[in-house]
């Protein structure tokens, strides 16, 4: 990843390289305010170019795009993203979204998603509360798939701490029961790309065509 103007999904976006040599170090900033949560609806999820007209509505996300891919690329398996984030609360949520777009930077297919509460990081069993500001390391799950990236588009990264409610319960951001209580915190969320703090989307490939 590297630095990102959030104003614009297409214009603006920060970038996803796959040469650490081209990383313009630093960290993005995103708000999150619970009581402003993403809500979910059949039309959120629609099609892909739905995605990108809701949240260009919104301000509490981060997108990243990579160049156009010069070879057709097949990924195939586990796909994950590794984090370096803070965040100026006790507890957050963090959602890493992945789609494909077209070489016009229409977004034409919604790939994977991955969800952490950063309270569960380590373990469900004991829930470990965040200090304020503190760099932390997050892995996100996000599955596995299979798909044929044609020469020409490029992968999309969204990042976000809201999306989906109700259906995924909001994260109030205090650290406590987020189905019983009522209070919430903002939060200042902040994802860091540098050469301490590599932030990245791990894909396995079958080609070696993903380079810019």
């Amino acid at each position: 990843m590297s630095s990102s103007d959030k104003a614009d999904l297409i214009t603006k976006g920060g970038d996803l390289v796959f040469d650490t040599n081209k990383l313009r170090e630093g960290f993005d900033t995103y708000i999150y305010d619970p009581s402003k949560a993403l809500v979910y609806t059949k039309e959120t999820t629609a099609k892909p170019e739905t995605i990108r007209e809701v949240l260009s509505k919104r301000d509490d996300y981060l997108f990243y795009k990579s160049a156009s891919l010069l070879k057709e690329t097949t990924v195939l398996g586990q796909i994950s993203a590794k984090i370096f984030a803070s965040t100026s609360a006790p507890d957050t949520d963090w959602f890493a979204i992945l789609l494909i777009l077209d070489e016009n930077d229409t977004f034409i297919k919604g790939m994977v998603f991955g969800l952490l509460r950063a309270k569960f990081r380590n373990s469900f069993e004991k829930p470990e509360l965040l200090e304020k500001n503190r760099v932390y390391e997050f892995d996100i799950d996000m599955s596995h798939y299979g798909i044929t990236i044609h020469a020409g588009e490029k992968l999309g990264l969204i990042i976000t701490s809201s999306s989906g409610y109700p259906s995924i319960g909001k994260n109030l951001n205090t650290g406590m029961n987020n189905q019983t209580e009522t209070d919430y915190q903002i939060a200042e969320q902040r994802i860091y790309h540098t050469l301490k703090y590599k932030s990245y989307i791990s894909l396995p490939v079958l080609a070696d065509s993903m380079k810019e």
